[in-house]
């Protein structure tokens, strides 16, 4: 073993210290991959590179199979505290958008009323005539 391949290898096992310890994106998709390599009896390689499967099916199959682990009263709980308030905020965030909107369009209107009555005003004032003797 030389001194390039010795860089490499601690290098490599940092890597992996790393993944473990900090949970990164980088280490969960090689763990799942893993997992469905051995499940599957499919060659990593293969899993990896979504030659025959992709990503969100290798994800799903993950998934439920963790799920499937858990009870249902315990995956009632995760849905009700993290997946429902975040579809409700999501919803929320969607109509106060609807709502600011519907603000701006009327207030749009409003000007826009406001602005052809002072045309109208301006426009159509009574002019004071008058002729030597009388006015009108």
């Amino acid at each position: 073993m030389n001194d390039d391949d010795l860089v490499i290898y601690k290098y490599v096992q940092l890597e992996a210290i790393s993944g473990i310890l900090n949970k990164t994106d980088v280490s969960f998709f090689r763990n799942v991959c893993r997992w469905y390599s051995r499940e599957f009896n499919t060659p990593l390689h293969d899993v990896i590179g979504g030659k025959y499967v992709t990503w969100d099916q290798v994800l799903l199959h993950y998934y439920e199979d963790q799920m499937n682990k858990v009870s249902h009263n315990e995956l009632f709980d995760v849905m009700i505290t993290s997946h429902i308030p975040e579809l409700a905020l999501e919803h929320e965030e969607d109509n106060e958008k609807f709502a600011r909107d519907l603000v701006s369009e009327q207030k749009k209107t409003l000007e826009k009323k406001k602005a052809k009555d002072q045309v109208k005003e301006n426009t159509f004032k009574p002019v004071k005539i008058s002729f030597e003797d009388e006015e009108v």
